[in-house]
């Protein structure tokens, strides 16, 4: 369609995106949105890399580990 433009945001840029929003505003909306995004594929590399950039890599680690116990 001319004229249409469209972002898609990737899997990871999202559980990152919403991992600095559960820092800032304290949203368990937020984190468990992030358990659900994690039980899919994502590249745990960059979301490691793009964490520790953000300030967010406790909180990573922790929807990952949360993941794993349910």
């Amino acid at each position: 369609m001319p004229g249409f433009e469209a972002w898609i945001v990737s899997r990871e840029d999202l559980i990152l995106s919403k991992l600095a929003w559960a820092k800032d505003s304290g949203s368990e909306m937020q984190l468990r949105d992030v358990q659900a995004l994690l039980a899919g594929d994502a590249d745990r590399q960059y979301l490691e890399r793009w964490a520790e950039e953000l300030s967010v890599t406790e909180m990573l680690r922790n929807s990952l580990d949360a993941g794993h116990n349910t």
